[in-house]
């Protein structure tokens, strides 16, 4: 006989076995950190590494390269200088470190989702649906992304204003009053981490100011307030555009269309397919597990309506310039908020059994995605030091490279492979020249030619090459003699 106190215990075990889903995918790309010789990457380390001066004067040494570009980071300058000068000489604990920032990161979304819902299930939740989109493991490898740090402080001010919205600590004047601090400090910080948190702040008082518009006339202070802070970011990213663009930011422009239709495609077949287990696992709960009977909860429909208004405002923000890569990594979490608390409710009636077959496909499709993500980046890292000490052992490549001989057909790598090797050996190698087409090396004064399927075309046509260098991840090719 089934007793209600059975049925307690086993809906508390459902709960506890979502940890599952994030734990082991968590440790199988925390273990590759040990087992595999994780090194300095290719995007942003060169220019952030050994950096002279203190930490206060590399971080105004980094925000002024930054504000060159056309960007303002000054929570990503101060994070930089502090971590690159602390791990300067231990890129693996480096790696470890960012691995515990990226699992912050997922709790404190968590934590917000179970604030809302009232359900463990959600804290949970959150980490297994985000651990399953695979651009979000690029947080754990390329240590220089800012994205990381915009998604932690912008989730800790979320998890302020829930407080004071939707929790009791709203009722103590003198602790809602600091709640609100604390959230105007993390949007501050942010929108430091980087500039596409501008979608984020507005996303948040638009969310705000719909919810208790709808509230009327109970809330009639939170709108007007929603209102303000969302005028007020889309101010900031008008400043951004139209008085700090520079050199890398300048062509950014919702008025490129054709940029912006190859954003879309890109979005819909990598991100949004992503998506696309969770999307029909929610479908069908909603469908046989409570259409009907399924009640959310005021703060519960805020929280949806926030999580909707965040993806949709970072696409929009995104179309015009990456959406795939590092730079989908937020896509991710905002998913995850979203369909953590449409799916508490829902899973409460889900029956035992079908609850653990859903923890289970749940444990399968992260522990694929993140052991993909792993060797995918562990191979990476492989072959590009395994490159590094290729060109450390080449005479006549250093030779061709001091004389400006060779071309590359990835833009950063052009210029960190060669910080890299000047950094371990002091060659004194000069940049290798962007070329995206051997064809138009061949005919330029190029003696070598360093192509990654990564970075540039997916083959290239060597006739009149010889290769003299093969990895997964890097081919080199040396003119032949005519």
């Amino acid at each position: 006989m089934v007793t209600k106190q059975n049925v307690v215990g086993r809906e508390n075990l459902l709960e506890w076995l979502w940890a599952f889903p994030v734990i082991v995918p968590l440790l199988l790309i925390l273990f590759s950190y040990i087992l595999l010789p994780w090194s300095w990457g290719l995007m942003d380390d060169m220019q952030l590494l050994g950096r002279s001066g203190g930490v206060w004067q590399c971080t105004k040494d980094i925000f002024a390269m930054y504000f060159t570009f056309g960007e303002l980071k000054w929570t990503h300058a101060f994070h930089c200088a502090f971590f690159y000068k602390i791990f300067e000489d231990s890129p693996g604990l480096f790696h470890v470190f960012k691995w515990a920032e990226v699992s912050a990161v997922l709790f404190i979304w968590g934590s917000a989702a179970y604030q809302l819902t009232g359900r463990k299930v959600s804290l949970f939740l959150v980490p297994a649906i985000a651990l399953s989109f695979h651009y979000l493991y690029d947080q754990f490898f390329f240590l220089s992304t800012h994205e990381t740090t915009g998604l932690l402080f912008f989730g800790l001010a979320v998890l302020c204003v829930v407080k004071v919205l939707f929790r009791s600590a709203g009722k103590n004047l003198c602790f809602r009053f600091l709640l609100w601090v604390a959230a105007g400090l993390c949007l501050f910080l942010s929108l430091g981490a980087k500039e596409t948190f501008v979608a984020c702040g507005f996303a948040l008082g638009l969310s705000v100011a719909t919810f208790y518009w709808m509230a009327r006339p109970s809330g009639k202070g939170y709108f007007w307030g929603g209102l303000l802070l969302a005028a007020v970011f889309v101010i900031y990213g008008l400043v951004l555009k139209i008085f700090v663009s520079a050199s890398y930011t300048a062509h950014y422009s919702f008025f490129d269309l054709t940029r912006i239709a190859v954003g879309f495609k890109a979005w819909v077949l990598k991100d949004l397919l992503n998506h696309g287990p969770w999307i029909v696992a929610a479908v069908i709960l909603w469908l046989t597990a409570g259409a009907k009977k399924v009640r959310y909860a005021p703060a519960e429909v805020w929280g949806m309506l926030l999580g909707c208004l965040l993806y949709g405002g970072f696409l929009l923000v995104l179309l015009p310039w990456n959406t795939t890569s590092y730079y989908a990594g937020p896509f991710g979490v905002f998913f995850a908020f979203f369909a953590a608390i449409f799916l508490s409710p829902l899973l409460e009636d889900v029956p035992f059994k079908r609850g653990i077959v859903l923890v289970m496909a749940a444990l399968v499709l992260n522990m694929f995605v993140a052991q993909y993500a792993g060797t995918r980046e562990g191979t990476y890292h492989q072959n590009t030091q395994d490159l590094w000490q290729w060109i450390k052992g080449n005479k006549a490549f250093q030779e061709a490279a001091r004389e400006k001989q060779v071309d590359c057909d990835g833009r950063e790598p052009s210029d960190a492979i060669v910080g890299h090797v000047n950094r371990c050996w002091n060659l004194g190698l000069t940049s290798f020249h962007y070329q995206p087409d051997i064809k138009q090396a061949s005919r330029g004064e190029a003696k070598f030619f360093v192509h990654s399927p990564r970075f540039g075309a997916r083959s290239v046509d060597d006739s009149g090459w010889a290769t003299v260098f093969y990895s997964r991840y890097w081919q080199v090719y040396q003119k032949e003699a005519p």
